[in-house]
């Protein structure tokens, strides 16, 4: 498993976040073009596990899912389906501020 960032400034504490995609679907643009609304929605579903530096033990899990409308994306031009991988980026570091802010 990826170690993607401890949260606290000192090596030795805080937490360190361990994320896990668990399903991530995203339609082409050509799909998109082709297909429109009936090419589906994209999606990803991402775990999140925060786990104690010092101890070594969980001390958080959440699922983290997001999709798109696919009427929206054809409008948008695929701009959503796009953009859902950066959008679940900010919806973990929203989600692990949240749950975990600095001292």
């Amino acid at each position: 498993m990826l170690v993607i960032a401890r949260c606290a400034d000192t090596p030795q504490g805080g937490d360190i976040i361990k994320p896990r995609i668990l399903s991530m679907r995203i339609v082409s643009g050509a799909a998109r073009f082709w297909w429109g609304a009936a090419a589906g929605r994209s999606n990803v579903v991402v775990e999140l596990e925060l786990v104690d530096a010092a101890t070594d033990a969980t001390v958080r899990r959440k699922t983290l899912t997001s999709s798109n409308n696919p009427f929206g994306a054809v409008w948008t031009g695929g701009s959503s389906d796009k953009s859902l991988p950066w959008d679940m980026g900010r919806i973990m570091a929203a989600y692990v501020m949240a749950v975990n802010p600095k001292e």
